[in-house]
């Protein structure tokens, strides 16, 4: 993989309904029809930042994964859990400042869906961390972890080999 330049996180821009709260962590779920200059945060050690639903995932330069945004799932079976960013924090609903993703540091990309996301490591595996399933229908196992009896996943696991 070749080297990544950093980008300053004031250089970053974003706009749509959840771009106030996900790349600025004001907090706030508003529109922003026109990308907005992200000037709240100096860090200039950001390599790649993706978005996947109401939430925010980057990657700084010394291999730290980083998330904010909305950190609560549905299922699709009336349950709901807070924790889906993968931060350890399962008590809030949103998280408005970049937050770190366990304490590991060879993470090398990341990539965010709507309800989960995937990484990879410098080993090249591949994690998965989010909504893993429905109980009601039936259907588990969706992250390709192995676990087929939890609906969510709130950290990152290792996505099983075939």
């Amino acid at each position: 993989m070749s080297a990544r330049r950093a980008v300053p996180f004031s250089r970053l821009a974003a706009r749509g309904l959840a771009a106030p709260l996900d790349l600025r962590g004001a907090g706030v779920h508003q529109p922003a029809a026109q990308a907005r200059r992200l000037t709240t945060r100096t860090d200039s050690d950001w390599i790649q930042v993706t978005t996947g639903g109401d939430c925010t995932f980057a990657l700084k330069s010394n291999g730290t994964l980083w998330a904010w945004g909305f950190n609560e799932g549905f299922n699709g079976s009336n349950a709901w859990t807070y924790g889906l960013l993968g931060t350890g924090d399962t008590t809030d609903e949103y998280i408005t400042t970049p937050t770190q993703v366990g304490s590991d540091g060879d993470w090398t990309l990341v990539a965010a869906g709507g309800t989960s996301t995937f990484a990879l490591k410098a080993d090249g595996s591949l994690w998965a961390w989010g909504v893993n399933g429905d109980s009601y229908d039936a259907i588990e196992g969706l992250l390709g972890t192995g676990d087929t009896t939890d609906d969510f996943v709130l950290s990152p696991s290792p996505v099983a080999n075939p």
